[in-house]
């Protein structure tokens, strides 16, 4: 009885250590866009985001794919967001800096000839993990990296048609 009485401790022991490890799920992934159906972009809203456009393109060229994925990713490192890439946690610095190694690695030089490219190739996810990068925003909320940086791009692209 003695066997029977710590196997059952034991398998309690490990359930409940378990139990308590899965006790703070994560927020689920989301595309882009609030539950509103809003685009959520790196900060600010479209308005705010277009005006200050206009400063920017003021005093560096964005009429460029260079000048273009530049200012995406100045967007990015001014963002108060964090991205996971493979679990590891980079602010947006970091992010910054890593995406720019990235374009430079002998894998992905030249793939990433335009602003779209960019946001398409670059900076789609992990291909040693396959896993998306996520953006943690401020409020909790996890959403596809490439997803907001789509929406960043979406309106870099409206700014240059008008």
């Amino acid at each position: 009885m003695k066997f029977k009485f710590s196997s059952v401790v034991t398998s309690l022991f490990f359930f409940l250590t378990l139990s308590a490890c899965s006790t703070t799920p994560f927020a689920p992934l989301q595309g882009g866009v609030d539950s509103a159906g809003n685009k959520i972009y790196f900060s600010g809203n479209p308005d705010e985001i277009l005006a200050s456009l206009n400063g920017y393109a003021a005093t560096y060229d964005i009429a460029t794919p260079e000048g273009q994925i530049d200012y995406l990713l100045m967007r990015l490192k001014t963002a108060p967001l964090k991205l996971d890439r493979n679990n590891a946690i980079y602010t947006t610095v970091e992010a910054d800096q890593f995406l720019r190694w990235k374009m430079k690695r002998p894998r992905w030089q030249g793939k990433a000839k335009t602003a779209r490219d960019f946001v398409d190739v670059i900076c789609s996810g992990s291909i040693t993990s396959g896993k998306p990068y996520i953006a943690l925003m401020p409020d909790g909320s996890r959403h596809n990296f490439q997803a907001i940086f789509r929406n960043e791009l979406d309106l870099l692209e409206e700014f240059l048609d008008n």
